[in-house]
């Protein structure tokens, strides 16, 4: 039996990747009753961690309606991967079931082909502007988090959303509480296209040591990151590897 929040019979914490596990090598019938079991809260984390089959034969099951309001509290990413392989009429029908902001995102991420960088991208970055005290950015990171697939590396933009440089959270809560985050990024910022594929992205991360990193399609603006927790297989890349970078202020 799975236990809701995370948990087995005895309190030792279960995390959605543990779960996930378990579904998958159940058969079709079998998921959806396990499914049930599972807090509403925690389902799209678990799906997210599902591998392709899994999440076919669990879709399958549930109605375009349950379907619809799962996607909506996925990640950008895994939302639009998932949206990407599924039947055309399914993928449709799903899409016009999403809020329109959801829609939006949705549609702007399928524009990349897999196997680009941008077939990766997430949009649940954190962004600050450039003239932020360090103090007020943290307060900021606080109230987005839930919301943010990470808030380790934070993008510091101008006022018209141009990427200006990077600011690690460590730095942001060590920092003078007044002191501008254009005083403590760092400054230029690794990025790869959005078109460019994946590995040339994986590299990025390996020879700079990031666990994440921009993309985009113009030139000094981000539309979104891929990171490792993207794939997670980009971890412990070639540190060595090439492939052109482009470094945007």
């Amino acid at each position: 039996m799975l236990h809701s929040e995370g948990s087995t019979p005895n309190g030792t914490p279960r995390n959605p990747a543990d779960l996930a596990e378990i579904l998958s090598a159940l058969e079709e019938e079998q998921i959806e009753e396990r499914w049930e079991e599972l807090h509403a809260d925690e389902r799209a984390s678990v799906f997210e961690h599902l591998d392709h089959d899994a999440r076919a034969r669990l879709a399958r099951r549930l109605s375009k309606e349950s379907l619809a309001a799962l996607l909506e509290h996925m990640c950008s990413d895994d939302r639009a991967a998932f949206l990407r392989h599924a039947p055309e009429s399914l993928r449709t029908e799903l899409i016009t079931l999403l809020p329109p902001r959801e829609q939006r995102d949705v549609l702007g991420l399928m524009r990349f082909p897999d196997g680009t960088a941008g077939a990766l991208m997430s949009t649940e970055y954190a962004a600050l502007d450039a003239d932020l005290g360090a103090a007020a950015a943290v307060d900021e990171l606080r109230r987005s988090a839930p919301s943010r697939e990470t808030i380790y590396t934070v993008y510091v933009v101008d006022r018209e959303r141009r990427l200006l440089g990077t600011v690690s959270l460590l730095a942001l809560v060590t920092a003078e509480p007044e002191e501008r985050l254009r005083e403590l990024m760092s400054a230029p910022v690794v990025s790869v296209p959005a078109q460019a594929d994946q590995e040339e992205a994986a590299r990025a991360m390996a020879n700079y040591d990031l666990t994440a990193v921009p993309t985009g399609t113009d030139p000094g603006r981000r539309s979104g990151m891929a990171s490792h927790a993207n794939r997670p297989d980009f971890v412990g890349g070639n540190r060595k590897g090439g492939g052109e970078l482009a470094r945007r202020t």
